[in-house]
């Protein structure tokens, strides 16, 4: 079981102005995992997790449902 988390991924690195190789090399997740996962492959809650860390975000943050789920 994976977590989809593609627009969202790809937004935060954009706006932190890193390159696939930068956000790729802070997380250690391989630079071809990551495009895979900007491109909609899912991915585990590890790979998440250290994603969000590198990013410097919670890691729900990174998936689409986060504002909704926020609320309740």
């Amino acid at each position: 079981m994976g977590y989809p988390m593609t627009s969202s991924l790809r937004q935060a690195r954009r706006e932190r102005g890193l390159s696939l190789t930068a956000l790729a090399l802070s997380s250690e997740v391989p630079v071809s995992s990551l495009s895979r996962i900007e491109r909609g492959q899912r991915c585990n809650q590890n790979t998440a997790a250290r994603l969000a860390e590198a990013l410097g975000l919670p890691p729900l943050a990174l998936f689409p449902d986060f504002e909704r789920l926020r609320t309740f």
